[in-house]
């Protein structure tokens, strides 16, 4: 058979057949857009893959989405996982992690994952710190002390490891225990384990002493350049210092670094841009524009996104919503985006209102990840200037808002006092939540639980 036949063949039957020819290749690129920074778009890719039936694409998105933090993307992957099964080990691994992220969300169900985890370590001691990261989360629930804890596990591994790196780096603050990781550090050679010296140093400095860190960069600089950091590790320090986790992000800090060393890619430049776009912390806004348009000709959405978002704030231009509109489109494959585009088509800012495709958009955003947008849609029935009321509409996305993890604001809990629904319209309510939620991919048993707990909880107030 030649070529051509063959990819005939696959195009028609290659979810029957598993016969696949570019879709490794795919899920890499998937892969590095992810770790580029052009996130959303490996999300959607390997979607579109997952939904062709390949297991490697849906192994990936599921292991990413474990990864997360909204309950939206959680529940996607639990779901992703158990059509999977069985799982190999990597994949338990991930699984049982991602049901420590959802205890996280509700709270519940602590005791029966800790004991999994327990049960998980006798046969893969390298979920140990795993479980460490539970216990230190729930100490107060399970009975253990910060000391204690540390003092449980600090036998089980070798001083100056890997591993024990890593189990000071799971405290919130390592300030007690930097006297035993210096004298330990001063001898490690072992790359992941050098990374964690790094990595507690500058958490140490960016919680203790920030006026230590323009000291702390330049023995890190010097660390690298002679090759004791390797540019991975260099780029997830340098994280370190732009995140917002340790206190004011030190932007300009993480700037001198990357360009020092010559790492300022596009994943850390976006992310330095991110913070830019409201309040200047280096970039003058002509600059700051130019280089991003330069990142969305080179095809990174998130670079659109940052740009319309510049016009949206209008903190350091003036508010354009037409130019925002027009970046928006642009990286229209983005939740986010999407959520964007559909606020300024309802606000009739652009001297017209497109309602429907407004609430499409905030549907598709809310349904892709974005889960703000559901509070929005709240607002769109609940007496939206050209939007007919409809309660239970509002209603319904303010239960889908709340199941998801977000406050309402107290204009919207007014409201919803001040339109209370019947039995009728109640149980309406519940069959839309549902449908809506198991496009996410949650239960209807959960759901219905979840919806109980809250009217439970909505009655006593």
């Amino acid at each position: 058979m030649d070529v051509r036949k063959l990819l005939l063949v696959c195009t028609i039957t290659q979810v029957l057949s598993a016969c696949v020819i570019s879709q490794p290749k795919d899920v890499a690129q998937a892969k590095i857009f992810i770790e580029s920074g052009r996130v959303s778009e490996g999300e959607i890719l390997l979607t579109e893959l997952a939904s062709l039936g390949y297991y490697d694409a849906k192994s990936a998105l599921a292991v990413h989405l474990a990864g997360k933090e909204d309950l939206a993307s959680l529940k996607r992957a639990e779901t992703l996982f158990r059509s999977l099964a069985p799982l190999d080990d990597r994949e338990s691994r991930w699984y049982l992690r991602l049901l420590i992220s959802l205890a996280n969300k509700d709270r519940a169900g602590i005791h029966e994952v800790h004991s999994k985890l327990q049960a998980a370590v006798i046969d893969s001691p390298d979920m140990l710190i795993d479980l460490v990261r539970f216990e230190y989360s729930y100490r107060d629930e399970l009975g253990i002390t910060e000391q204690a804890l540390v003092d449980k596990y600090i036998n089980q591994v070798e001083g100056g490891s890997y591993d024990y790196l890593r189990l000071i780096d799971i405290v919130e603050n390592p300030a007690p225990y930097m006297a035993d990781v210096e004298r330990y550090c001063g001898s490690v050679s072992e790359p992941n384990a050098l990374n964690y010296c790094w990595r507690l140093r500058a958490k140490h400095v960016l919680l203790n002493d920030p006026g230590a860190l323009s000291a702390f960069n330049q023995s890190f600089i010097a660390a690298a350049q002679r090759g004791e950091v390797n540019e991975a590790n260099t780029v997830s320090i340098i994280r370190q210092m732009l995140s917002s986790s340790y206190g004011e992000p030190r932007i300009a800090e993480g700037y001198d670094v990357a360009e020092k060393l010559g790492v300022m890619g596009p994943e850390l430049w976006l992310r330095i841009a991110n913070y830019e776009i409201k309040d200047r912390y280096i970039l003058e806004a002509d600059e700051l524009v130019s280089k991003l348009t330069a990142l969305s000709e080179q095809g990174y959405q998130e670079a659109d996104l940052l740009l319309a978002k510049f016009y949206i704030y209008g903190n350091r231009t003036a508010e354009d919503p037409w130019q925002a509109e027009t970046y928006l489109r642009k990286a229209a494959a983005l939740p986010e985006a999407k959520y964007h585009l559909g606020i300024i088509l309802l606000s009739g800012e652009l001297g017209y209102t497109r309602a429907q495709e407004g609430k499409d958009l905030l549907l598709a955003a809310g349904r892709e990840g974005y889960s703000r947008a559901y509070s929005e849609l709240m607002d769109v029935f609940s007496g939206f200037p050209g939007i007919q009321e409809n309660k239970v509409y509002a209603h319904t996305f303010a239960s889908i808002t709340q199941l998801l993890g977000i406050s309402l604001r107290n204009r919207q809990v007014t409201y919803l006092n001040e339109a209370p629904l019947t039995t009728a319209e109640t149980a309406e309510r519940k069959r839309l939540v549902v449908e809506e939620l198991s496009e996410l991919g949650m239960s209807e048993d959960f759901v219905t639980a979840q919806l109980a707990s809250m009217d439970m909880q909505g009655n006593k107030g």
